[in-house]
This record gives structure tokens, C-alpha cells and sequence, in this order.
């Protein structure tokens, strides 16, 4: 997670999304404005009058200067303070006094009644853009937890390839000694066939190495492209291996359990109920725009001018002797049919519809994905401990045969069957045993993948979202339907020992005896997860109420939460 490109570029997502939060919010900042014209108008007249004195053009020049604030506030107002200093100059007769200086001070506000008014419709950008923002760091925590579970396969699979490579090398050297052996007593009570079937076990057992080789540098390439850390990819031709090895401790819980930390946890319920606070926040947007527009206008100014182009002393007198004038009113605006707004109204309904129908999809699909997960663990277990008998039933078999090679005269028929056997043995062993290898690494991925379901593998920095009550009754039923119709399932085909947990025992040969297998071995220590006990463990201790847990009060905005 420090070094890998994939990582890095997942997480960058969230931050762009919180860039734009901050600019929906800076729309409500103060903006400072200024604006300069300068005008040079000749203009023909069509009355003697304009201009008073015989010429046939009316000539202006004219210089605007104009600056001030103005912002918009969180109910929608808009304040704005200008100030105005200029300069004009006429060839008219009647432009008295000529080469005026003009000061003028404005102060305008325009606040909306009823399409635009009210904080939470003005505030919905910044509350969608947080939603966004906060649902795109749970498509971080889903991406990022299967990253893991991509780094988490490499790694056992690495694991495997080694053992698989170790076996093989057992393998070989069985075979190897066997050929010693028969080729020692060439010529005493040993025929050419049994020499030639046992050399040619050792060139397939030798095959067998090579290609184990390449399948543990392609398990190193695949682990150092996921990781992408210096120390692998700088440090030349090192080889990786693994330092832990697949705990054979499962990490059992009851279902009701698992499905309730799941509805609590899962980013995938968190980004869906995310969505239905969108879909409700434009839902309630698109109700305000079915009003008319209906806005109040207020505006209060100061002016004054003078001549000589002393612009100075008319922002000085504008102050002392003049009295301010203001303009009082309102505007009213309304479509005929307002077809769009309607139209817009009715697309918003059919959205929020659509999301509650992907909420309830995505926790159906949750409930089930946790089941899968949870009855895969149970059964890599039981499959592990299946794979140990059988490797021990080949180990004893290979034991008996060797022995039985090793007393027995070599030109006898059966000599020769069973030099096969015991071939065929090593083989059969090898085999086995890179079942159980590959059944240790399978209980140990389905372990995190349970995890990954339930959503304790990785957290958000951020609260998951608020549950209403009504998706919380549904979500606490869904639950009680899931667990009673799954349980009632099972206790049809075979008992339980509790509520959704099969026996382990049941599908497991009895030749082997309980005590015998090893589950003290190569125990892993887990670092602590959220979620879980101190061990790593999956939680198995029940809430006192079906519904989730409440979790802490997050963020509001304008009478919003998400």
C-alpha cells in the first residue's frame, strides 16, 4: 500500500472529489470586481436641439470606472456594494456643466421567495458534492480491499509454488535412490526393465522440477508487480519467500453473526445508501423549482457630479449634500405549462426509485456474497483436513512399499510390480501432498475473503452514513429472512451445531483420529482489524438487536445528512 501505482492511483480519486466540494462552497466566497470603458461616440443628430450650436454631429467622450463586492449568500440573496467614478465631455450647448467629474455609490440586494430561496436548496451542490466525495472513498475501500486479495493470493500462491517445489525435489530424490539402488545391483538379481522404469521416473520427477521452478519465478514477478517495492524491484535477482506459512486454526462463525457485521461494514451498502441521499437531495431541488420565480429587489445610491473634470470633489460631495435615493420591488416569473421543470421533477422521482431498488439489489446481493464466503471457509477446512488424511494414508502406503522393496528379492515377478508400485507411490505422494498445500492456501485466502465480505478487511476514515428507520426495519427483516430461511435449509440436509454453522465433522473419514491432526501448526498472528477480536478472528458474539448498530452522528449540511 505505500508503493504500489495501482494503490496510489485509487487513492487519488477521493481527492479530486473533495477538490470539488470546496468549489461548490467557494461559489458563496466574495468576489471583488472592477470594470473601466472608455467611450469616443459621433453620432449623427436629427434635431437642431441636441446640440444647440449649428453642428451636425453629437461628439461624447466619456471615461467609467466601476468596482466594488458583491456575494451570494447561503439563502440565495445576492448583495452587491459598487462604487463609480467617471468622466464625460459633450460638444452640446445644452451638457452643463461641461467635462463633468461623477461619483456614484450603490448598495443592491435580490433575494429570492420562492424558486432559489432557502439554505437547503442553495446548499445542495456542496451536500451532492460531499456525498460524492465520501462514496468515492468507499469505491476506495472496495478497490483497495480487492488489491489485497490480490496480494494476499500472490502471496500464498508463491508459498505454494515453493512447497510444490520442495515436493518435487522429495520426489526426485526417492526416485534417484531407487535408481542407485537397482542400478547397484546390476547384474545380482536386478533385470534391465525395472533399471530403465526407474530412470525414467527420474527424468519425469526431474520435468516436474523445472517446471515448478518457473511457476515459483512467475509467483515472484506477480508479487513484486503487486507490492511495487523498492527493495524488490532494485534489489537484483533476489529471491522472494515467504516468512509465514497458512494457519491450520479456521475461524468459525455463526451466520446471523457475519451477515449483521456485513449490513454494518460493507462499503458497497454504504455507497448505495450514499446514492439514495442524492437522489433525495435532487429530488428536493427539483420540488423547489416547480415554484415561480419571485424575487425581492431593494437598492439604495448616493451621486453627485461637477465640473472641470474634478471627479474627486463629486465622491467627496456625494457624501454631504445629497440625500439617497433607493428603488423598491419585485420581479415575477412563471413558464406557461413549466413543462421542464415538471418533466425534471418527475426524472428526479424516477432516480430516487431507481437507487432504493439498487440499495435493496446491493443488500441482497451482500447477503448472499457473506454466505458464500462463510460456507467456503468451512468448507476449505473441511477440505484441509480431508487432504491431511489422504497425504498420511499416501505417506504410510510409500512407507510400506519401500520396505517391502527393500527385503523383497529383485527378480521375482511381483519384484517388478512392485518396483511400479512404489513408483507409482512416490508419485501419488507428491501429489498429495501438494493438495494439501493447495488446500492450506485456499483456507487461508478464504479466510480474508471472508473478511473482505463482511467489510472488516479495510475501513473508511469517514462514519458510514445514517440508516432511516424504514431501511433499517427492512434491512433487520432482510436479516431475519436470510438467517431462519438459510438455517431452515440447512437443518433439512444435515443437523447443525448452531445457527447457519455445519458441522465440520461430517464430511471428514473417521481414519484418521481427531487428536491426531495437526491444529496447533503453523498458527499465523494476524495483525488487529476493526471489526475483529484480538486474534484477527472473524466476530461470532451476536448484537442484542437484528438491526445495525448505530454508528457515530456524521455531517450535516442545510438539514441534510449523508
Amino acid at each position: 500500500m505505500l508503493y504500489s501505482p495501482q494503490v496510489i492511483a485509487i487513492q487519488t480519486e477521493p481527492e479530486v472529489q473533495y477538490r470539488v466540494v470546496t468549489q461548490e462552497a467557494a461559489k458563496f466566497d466574495w468576489t471583488a470586481f472592477l470594470e473601466t470603458t472608455y467611450d469616443d461616440l459621433n453620432d449623427p443628430i436629427g434635431n437642431t436641439l441636441t446640440t444647440a450650436n449649428g453642428e451636425p454631429r453629437l461628439k461624447t467622450r466619456k471615461v467609467l470606472g466601476s468596482g466594488g463586492v458583491r456575494q451570494k449568500n447561503l439563502h440565495g440573496g445576492e448583495l452587491r456594494i459598487a462604487n463609480t467614478i467617471g468622466n464625460e465631455n459633450q460638444n452640446s450647448s445644452f451638457f452643463v456643466p461641461n467635462n463633468q467629474g461623477t461619483a456614484r455609490l450603490e448598495l443592491s440586494y435580490r433575494q429570492p421567495l420562492l424558486d432559489g430561496a432557502g439554505r437547503a436548496y442553495n446548499e445542495s451542490e456542496i451536500v451532492l458534492a460531499r456525498i460524492q466525495a465520501n462514496a468515492s472513498e468507499d469505491e476506495v475501500v472496495d478497490a483497495l480491499q480487492d488489491h489485497l486479495i490480490k496480494v494476499t493470493e500472490a502471496y500464498w500462491t508463491l508459498y505454494r509454488a515453493r512447497a510444490e517445489f520442495l515436493q518435487r525435489q522429495k520426489l526426485f530424490a526417492s526416485a534417484r535412490e531407487v535408481l542407485a539402488t537397482l542400478e547397484g545391483r546390476n547384474q545380482v538379481d536386478t533385470i534391465p526393465r525395472q533399471i530403465l522404469r526407474a530412470r525414467a521416473a527420474v527424468a519425469r520427477s526431474q520435468t516436474g522440477i523445472q517446471r515448478t521452478v518457473a511457476r515459483v519465478q512467475d509467483a515472484e514477478a506477480q508479487l513484486r508487480l503487486l507490492v511495487n517495492s523498492p527493495g524488490m524491484l532494485n534489489g537484483g535477482p533476489t529471491e522472494l519467500t515467504p516468512v509465514e506459512a497458512p494457519g491450520m486454526v479456521t475461524e468459525n462463525a455463526d451466520l446471523r453473526s457475519v451477515l449483521h457485521s456485513a449490513l454494518v461494514n460493507r462499503p458497497d451498502i454504504s455507497e448505495a445508501i450514499r446514492k439514495m441521499r442524492s437522489s433525495g437531495v435532487r429530488l428536493g431541488v427539483s420540488r423547489r423549482e416547480l415554484l415561480p420565480r419571485l424575487d425581492f429587489l431593494v437598492e439604495s445610491y448616493v451621486a453627485d457630479l461637477t465640473g472641470s473634470s474634478n471627479a474627486g470633489r463629486s465622491y467627496r460631495d456625494m457624501y454631504t449634500d445629497n440625500r439617497p435615493g433607493f428603488t423598491v420591488g419585485l420581479e415575477f416569473e412563471i413558464p406557461l405549462g413549466n413543462r421542464a421543470a415538471q418533466a425534471k421533477y418527475e426524472q428526479r422521482q424516477w432516480e430516487l426509485k431507481r437507487s432504493v431498488n439498487v440499495f435493496h439489489a446491493t443488500v441482497e446481493k451482500s447477503l448472499t456474497d457473506v454466505e458464500i464466503a462463510n460456507r467456503e471457509v468451512a468448507t476449505a477446512y473441511s477440505e484441509m483436513q480431508s487432504r491431511f488424511q489422504a497425504m498420511s494414508a499416501a505417506e504410510n502406503e510409500t512407507a510400506y512399499l519401500r520396505d517391502r522393496f527393500e527385503v523383497l528379492p529383485m527378480v521375482e515377478d511381483s519384484a517388478t510390480l512392485l518396483l511400479e508400485d512404489l513408483l507409482d507411490s512416490f508419485e501419488r505422494l507428491a501429489d498429495e501432498e501438494s493438495g494439501f498445500v493447495q488446500a492450506l492456501v485456499d483456507h487461508a485466502v478464504a479466510i480474508v475473503k471472508l473478511k473482505k465480505e463482511i467489510g472488516v478487511l479495510l475501513r473508511s476514515r469517514n462514519s458510514s452514513p445514517t440508516v432511516e428507520s424504514a431501511e433499517q426495519k427492512w434491512m433487520a427483516d432482510r436479516l431475519d429472512t436470510a438467517v431462519d430461511g438459510r438455517s431452515a435449509g440447512a437443518t433439512a440436509e444435515q443437523p447443525l451445531d448452531s445457527v447457519g454453522e455445519l458441522r465440520v465433522e461430517a464430511n471428514v473419514p473417521r481414519a484418521l483420529s481427531p487428536g491426531s491432526f495437526p491444529t496447533n501448526l503453523a498458527k499465523i498472528s494476524r495483525p488487529e482489524v476493526p471489526g475483529t477480536d484480538h486474534s484477527g478472528r472473524i466476530p461470532t458474539t451476536q448484537s442484542s438487536s437484528s438491526a445495525p448498530a448505530p454508528r457515530a452522528r456524521p455531517r450535516g449540511v442545510g438539514g441534510h445528512t449523508f
